[in-house]
């Protein structure tokens, strides 16, 4: 998945890109050869910007999922790049769901999605992690010069800021059940919040 930074200092949050299934059926080799790729791959892409803004429910298998929209150009072409290299060299690729670029605040579990909304905020994809069974490797996207991003247009703000309509916060959902959230740049477990509610760890 690819990790990225929101304007406001919001860390943690990913982009799923390629699901490769369990990680014990992967020997030492293959996970080498798995980081080696991913590595070979990004080497033909750059750094990223987009937008991530507005809902949605995922239905599937394993029950429904509250999603935030993500949109950002370059990213589909990195994915369907690293889809092709992994199933050249023999990788089990699940695609089982097509590829909707998304994150994922919350798992609903049987309830109602929260009433929050993702205002329009603009992300930067700097870094890709391949995670096998709790490893994480981060492998870095190489930087646009100073050129390259005027060319793109990096020179311009994605979002017009304004902060009586937006926020820079993602809403952090702590009790789907009790419909009880936060909005924080970070949520540390074990403490209260500006609200006075307390959370464990297993609670968020």
């Amino acid at each position: 998945y690819i990790n990225f930074e929101v304007q406001g200092g919001v860390d943690g949050l990913h982009v799923s890109l390629v699901y490769l299934g369990n990680a014990s059926e992967f020997s030492v080799a293959d996970q080498r050869n798995l980081i080696g790729l991913t590595a070979e791959v990004l080497q033909r892409h750059h750094e990223l910007r987009g937008v991530v803004g507005g809902t949605q429910v995922f239905e599937n298998d394993n029950g429904n999922y509250w999603v935030a929209n993500v949109a950002v150009e370059g990213l589909a072409a990195l994915q369907s790049d690293l889809v092709q290299a992994y199933k050249s060299a023999g990788l089990p690729v699940d695609e089982t769901h097509q590829f909707v670029p998304h994150m994922t605040p919350a798992k609903l579990n049987g309830t109602e999605p929260p009433a929050v909304e993702f205002a329009p905020t603009s992300i930067y994809m700097g870094r890709i992690t391949v995670a096998i069974a709790g490893l994480n490797f981060d492998l870095p996207l190489p930087e646009l010069d100073s050129d390259e991003r005027e060319a793109l247009g990096w020179d311009k703000p994605l979002v017009e800021w304004d902060d009586e309509k937006r926020t820079p916060y993602i809403p952090i959902v702590k009790s789907l059940d009790e419909k009880r959230f936060t909005l924080a740049p970070v949520y540390v477990p074990m403490t209260k919040d500006a609200h006075g509610d307390w959370a464990t760890a297993d609670d968020l």
